[in-house]
């Protein structure tokens, strides 16, 4: 991960999840990680559903699979974690960014209280209120009714709720409901004073005027409906009641957090909110009968062709002009505002200010593709790397042969006249030679353990150790296998050659003067396998337990303990191919334990329960 884009995603409040098509997590910033208490590593290749709650999830990746990957779409939604410790409610923005997708996530869960509370006021509101209201579902029975509902009927709420509305009509007024009222209702999803007559308990006859609106789920079909009574006789105060429902509704226009605007037909503004003054610089004086193009330079295209939106919402993102003359990027939704005879009276014009989500985005961009260029860069280093290892390694094997053979030429053609000094001489010979091409043989190995690391198959951890003795030279005095068996998923012959390389070293490090021992244990951490290789050796030092993985270090003399330096340095490499970790815990003349992780298959891989 570019440790920029770490930075500067970090600075986030919100949560930042980049994504693949297959909805597996890539890489988060630490925002997300502190919600569900984890870190990044810990997230990455997790199944993005996997994090939504059980409710919540079926729902997510039909959207997925349907709006995001077949529609190639953005998203939102509203969800909560499964695995966060909080019940927090968040707001879910989904986007594609080339081959892979952006998710950004914010806690809504202040908003979505004070929602909620808002909610049960509305509901304190509607059974208070001093008008007639009902509410019906589809099948026509009576969900909710105000006091006044059951006031003027006589009825408490146990009588009424769940029966057919019709019961409460005089038999001309069910005919005019069936003819008429309820024909013309499921046709345009709203009705307008339409004469009933209710009957109240104790016989009485009341005329109303009932208005009435829909809800609709996703398909169009009507899944409830909300009716005023207007009590002829007290006209005037119901009007006054509807004066306050009016109150409430500039009540939550003004509480919008973005800028909202509202303009007639020829779109001058008619009304703004605190938002819009706050993000624009004008006072609502200054915006009153001025052209939206005052605030949209671009200007609307309404003004050529206004019936672009009689049909349906817009969306768009576009730039927008401050007081001051400066220009900042919006997401604006624009929709027509509509009276219920179907009377075009202007339009709603909601805007958001996305400047820091812009700039966010473009530095996410540009740090992307310069990473996507110096990877590259690296790719063509390590192949050139990997080609000259290889002809370096051919090309001084031969010379070093060379020495060798006239070497053992000498000794065997002059040997007995050969004094002490010089028999010690030619066996520096041979011994320099013999390590030096050992030296080049695992540089050679070193080189092409990257190249051999991309075919993974999935195979056992007893497979591992069977292969790793039977070719081990050496075998420790003791040695106590693992019982259980778990399924690996990676390069096979490395895996096996890195189990290998330190049963190797545990038996060449092993005590001195007693038998030597080794244990072998296994177990899973998290998704991984992580192994330990415990040894009774002569142990290392605190302080080199983190160079004795780099190239060429060497803790003892090739005379005490033969090798190049370079068999744990492989070791390193191999691990980091398959994303896991390797270290050791030792005290000197303790005995020391290698570790190491590998990936562990899953049913994807072709892995299961052993």
């Amino acid at each position: 991960m570019d440790p920029n884009w770490t930075i500067d995603a970090n600075m986030l409040s919100d949560g930042v999840v980049w994504l693949d098509t297959s909805a597996k997590i890539l890489r988060t910033n630490q925002t997300f990680c502190d919600w569900l208490q984890t870190t990044p590593r810990a997230l990455e290749g997790k199944e993005l559903f996997e994090l939504l709650s059980p409710v919540e999830r079926q729902q997510a990746r039909w959207r997925w699979n349907h709006e995001v990957i077949e529609e190639q779409r953005s998203i939102s939604f509203q969800a909560r974690l499964h695995e966060s410790p909080s019940a927090a409610l968040y707001e879910w923005r989904l986007a594609h960014q080339g081959d892979r997708l952006l998710l950004l996530i914010r806690d809504v869960s202040d908003a979505f209280e004070e929602l909620m509370e808002r909610k049960m006021a509305l509901r304190r509101l509607y059974e208070e209120t001093p008008i007639m209201l009902h509410s019906i579902d589809a099948q026509g029975k009576l969900v909710s009714v105000s006091d006044m509902w059951l006031e003027k009927l006589g009825y408490t709420r146990e009588e009424v709720l769940g029966r057919s509305s019709t019961e409460f009509l005089t038999p001309e007024s069910r005919v005019y409901a069936k003819e008429v009222g309820l024909p013309l209702f499921m046709k345009h999803g709203t009705c307008k004073d339409l004469p009933y007559q209710f009957v109240a308990k104790d016989g009485q006859t009341i005329d109303v005027l009932l208005s009435a609106t829909s809800e609709k789920d996703r398909h169009g079909n009507i899944t409830r409906s909300f009716a005023v009574l207007l009590d002829i006789t007290e006209y005037r105060r119901t009007n006054k009641k509807l004066d306050r429902a009016n109150a409430l509704m500039s009540a939550f226009f003004e509480a919008v957090p973005d800028a909202t605007v509202i303009t007639n037909t020829d779109l001058e503004i008619v009304r703004t909110n605190r938002a819009t003054h706050e993000h624009f610089g004008y006072d609502a004086e200054e915006l009153t009968g001025q052209p939206l193009r005052l605030l949209d330079p671009e200007q609307h295209s309404l003004a050529e062709d206004p019936e672009l939106l009689r049909e349906q919402d817009r969306h768009a993102t576009r730039l927008y002009r401050h007081k001051d003359g400066r220009e900042f990027p919006g997401d604006t939704v624009i929709a027509p505002i509509l009276a219920a005879d179907g009377e075009h009276l202007g339009y709603l014009d909601i805007i958001r200010d996305v400047t820091e989500h812009t700039e966010m985005m473009e530095t996410i961009e540009a740090q992307q593709n310069e990473l996507t260029e110096y990877n590259q860069e690296l790719l063509e280093k390590n192949e050139e790397l990997t080609r000259f290892a290889f002809v370096a390694s051919h090309d001084l094997q031969e010379p070093l042969r060379k020495i060798r053979v006239f070497t053992e030429l000498l000794i065997d053609e002059f040997d007995d006249d050969m004094s002490s000094d010089q028999r010690e001489y030619t066996n520096y010979i041979l011994d320099g030679t013999s390590r030096m091409q050992a030296l080049i043989s695992d540089l050679l190995h070193y080189s092409r353990v990257q190249d051999e690391g991309h075919d993974f198959e999935t195979f056992s951890t007893s497979e591992m150790i069977a292969f790793a003795l039977e070719v081990l030279s050496q075998r420790p005095d003791e040695l106590n296998l693992p019982e259980q068996e778990l399924l690996v998923h990676g390069h096979k012959g490395l895996c096996s050659q890195l189990l290998v390389n330190l049963l190797q070293n545990a038996v060449k490090y092993g005590p001195i003067e007693s038998p030597s021992r080794v244990d072998i244990r296994i177990d899973v951490d998290d998704e991984h396998i992580r192994w330990e290789i415990s040894d009774n050796g002569i142990g290392i030092d605190i302080k080199h337990q983190q160079k004795i993985f780099e190239l060429f270090q060497r803790l003892h003399t090739a005379r005490d303990y033969p090798g190049t330096g370079i068999g744990l340095a492989i070791c390193k490499k191999i691990v980091d191919i398959h994303d896991g970790d390797i270290g050791v815990d030792s005290s000197p003349g303790e005995g020391s334990t290698f570790w190491f992780t590998l990936p562990q298959a899953t049913r994807r891989d072709g892995g299961g329960a052993l």
